[in-house]
Parts: C-alpha cells; structure tokens; sequence
C-alpha cells in the first residue's frame, strides 16, 4: 500500500489540484493514506500578496472527504513556511485547531531570494549556507513533524553546484538534529520533474541520513498539478531501497504509523 504526505489543493495558490479528484486517482492507485499539506504562509510579504487559508473551510472538506471516502486514510495538515519566523503569529492562528501533520519548509530566505521558483539570479556560496542555516534554526525551534523537500534550491537550478566540505559538515548538523528530535526527514520526488531528475533530498544524502542512525522518512510528491501525483512514487521506492530503507511512515492520529516498502 501506498502513502503520501505532501499534497496541494486548490485551497494553495499555486495549485489546481480538486481535492475529490485526487482522492479518488489515490483509491484507483492503491494508496493507504494521503495527506493535504496547503500552504500556510505568515511572513508579512507573503500575507499580503497570497492572504491567508482559510482553516475552517479546508477543515470541513477533508473532513467531507473522509466522510465520503471512509476506505481510504485522508490526513489534515499544512506545509508552513520559515514558521521559524512567525512562531507568534502561528501560534495565535492555529489555537485550539488540531492538524493531523505538520511540514516545516525553507522557501524564502532572510535575504528575500526565493528558492523555490526558478532561480533566476546568481545564487551565492552565501545563499546556500543561509538555506541550511535557516534550516538548522527551524529544526531547532521544532513545532513540525517533517522537514519538506531538503535541498529545494536544486530543484530550481538549471546547473549543477559543487557541493563544500563545510556544507556537508552542515548537512551532518542537521540530519542529526532530525534524529535527535525525532522530526521526519521528507523524500519529496518534486525533484524528477525538473532538469535535477533526483530527489529531494538526492540519494547520497539519504545514505548519509541513513548511516548516521536515521529511519524515520516519509515519502511526498508535493503535487500541485493531478498528473503529478503518483508519476514517480515507485521510482522513489526503488531508490529508498537501494539506500537500504524497508519502510516508510505517516503520521496519524497523533502516532507515526510504520509502512513497509
């Protein structure tokens, strides 16, 4: 059975996905469980140009869903942005609401350079560390169940990066940040629609993950667009395997739920 843990809607701005649509390609699929993740961005620019979901109108439809579609496990959850930033704000937000999963993500950095549209600008050494800076500080500060497509910038670039020592020395910072807090290390496959075709984050680094005491991954297809989803779920399977994972998790009802792959 099949799971996926980063889904967008029509209730995200930048998605056309109709929620009863996928439900359904998901039950023709053989999934377990899928998971709505919309976007939930409080950063002042992006509140002003994107306004803000609305939780009780997102809520009602999973909800209507799940009622409609009892054989198959439907998840209420976000994907929230640089929530690192906007703890306040957030916290004030979301009281007395109960999501079932939360995704941290880096998309926009301090210094206003989005990495996650197409990068149109020279990206600096500097960048880079501020993303995994950024990144590390997030994981830190916790309130999210999973880190979202790490390493997104490389989805975004038309060329390949040579990847520092002191980078990697970051990486092993926050890859063992995950495991010591027990938040969710994502595989995203966002990444084999681009010109990158790997995943996110890419194969040596979910060996290191692994090697370092990591196990707890999930598998998202952060789908914006109905063909997206399911495209390269088993292509991501073969290669967590080659990495010498045998299982995957969700999150429900407050519990990590273990899957096999």
């Amino acid at each position: 059975m099949k799971i996926d843990t980063h889904l967008h809607s029509v209730y995200s701005f930048d998605s056309t996905i109709k929620t009863e649509k996928l439900v359904k390609k998901a039950i023709e699929r053989n999934y377990e469980y899928i998971c709505f993740t919309d976007h939930f961005d409080l950063l002042p620019q992006e509140l002003s140009k994107y306004g803000i979901l609305s939780l009780k109108r997102y809520k009602t439809e999973i909800d209507s869903l799940r009622d409609k579609f009892p054989q198959i496990k439907i998840g209420f959850g976000l994907e929230m942005g640089e929530m690192h930033r906007t703890r306040e704000l957030r916290e004030k937000i979301l009281y007395g609401i109960k999501l079932d999963y939360i995704i941290g993500s880096i998309h926009l950095l301090r210094n206003e350079k989005n990495l996650s549209t197409p990068i149109n600008f020279s990206l600096q050494d500097s960048d880079i560390m501020l993303y995994y800076l950024e990144t590390l500080e997030m994981i830190e500060k916790g309130g999210f169940d999973t880190l979202g497509h790490l390493d997104i910038f490389k989805r975004e670039l038309q060329t390949s990066i040579k990847q520092h020592e002191y980078i990697q020395e970051l990486l092993d910072d926050i890859l063992l940040s995950l495991i010591k807090r027990e938040i969710c290390l994502e595989v995203n496959y966002s990444g084999f629609r681009s010109s990158c075709n790997h995943t996110l984050p890419d194969f040596p680094i979910l060996t290191r993950y692994k090697n370092l005491g990591g196990e707890l991954i999930t598998i998202g297809s952060d789908s914006h667009r109905i063909d997206f989803f399911d495209k390269y779920y088993d292509k991501t399977v073969c290669l967590l395997k080659d990495a010498q994972f045998d299982k995957i998790f969700y999150k429900y009802d407050n519990k990590w739920i273990e899957n096999k792959i």
